[in-house]
């Protein structure tokens, strides 16, 4: 809801606003509305968010000690889907909550790099292929380590030989 509403670059006109439009639900409560855009909510909210990837990450690891790959690619999958919306969230946002975001990007890294390795492993090629080159262009405010970077980049080709070879 918040990644929707800062596309449409709504969050000032709605703390302005006076009454609930004619057009949302009459169970909308135009205080329940401010509060969701209220800058303080959104803190909390990013920082809540950018956690549960963190903790997803953790429970991907462990299913991986526990040779459960498809149970780690799908939570590696589900914390990128988050980091996703979190990026999303920072670039509609035009970076106003940098400092609350920031890391994400090395998240979405993280995750989508994860996940590509466990598509591999489960030799979903194309499902790798395609989760892996979300994993690069990582901002150098992000300190992502070269050596991920690395490993990213031959996931994405290791996945694209493989997926043609078929």
């Amino acid at each position: 809801l918040l990644v929707a509403l800062a596309q449409r670059t709504v969050f000032d006109a709605i703390q302005g606003l006076k009454k609930v439009s004619n057009s949302l639900s009459t169970s909308t409560c135009l205080n329940h509305v401010q509060q969701i855009v209220n800058p303080d909510i959104i803190w909390q909210f990013l920082k809540i968010a950018l956690q549960r990837v963190k903790v997803s990450m953790d429970k991907g690891r462990e299913s991986i000690r526990k040779a459960d790959n498809d149970h780690a690619r799908t939570i590696f999958m589900s914390a990128a889907e988050l980091s996703a919306a979190l990026v999303a969230f920072d670039d509609h946002t035009q970076g106003q909550y940098w400092k609350e975001v920031l890391g994400v990007r090395t998240e979405l890294a993280l995750t989508l790099g994860n996940a590509t390795e466990m598509a591999m492993r489960e030799k979903h090629w194309q499902q790798a292929f395609y989760f892996g080159p979300g994993a690069e262009n990582i901002p150098a405010i992000e300190h992502l380590d070269a050596n991920i970077i690395a490993e990213n980049e031959r996931h994405v080709e290791q996945a694209r030989i493989a997926n043609f070879a078929k």
